[in-house]
């Protein structure tokens, strides 16, 4: 949890720091940055429901589903983040 937190953290300090002062945001810069953003909202909303919800109910099925889609959207996520290092933050 305390991990999550951090990459979290860093994260929107990186891209404070990127984005804020050195002109306007790159529009395709910042849709790439909301997808990877959202991608990784909701892989940590199935992460709680893993945890909190389906683990208590021993629901191994779901279980696996649910890490199932996690890791699709966390390779999506890897690949967006390796887009944004390509594009030009700013214009």
């Amino acid at each position: 949890m305390v991990a999550v937190l951090l990459l979290v953290m860093t994260g929107l300090i990186n891209a404070a720091s990127i984005l804020l002062g050195h002109g306007a945001p790159a529009p395709l810069y910042l849709g790439v940055l909301g997808a990877k953003l959202a991608l990784v909202a909701v892989m940590l909303g199935l992460a709680a429901i893993n945890r909190f919800k389906l683990m208590p109910r021993a629901n191994d099925r779901m279980i696996s589903r649910n890490a199932a889609l996690e890791l699709g959207l966390g390779l999506t996520a890897v690949m967006l983040a390796g887009a944004l290092g390509q594009l030009q933050p700013v214009l």
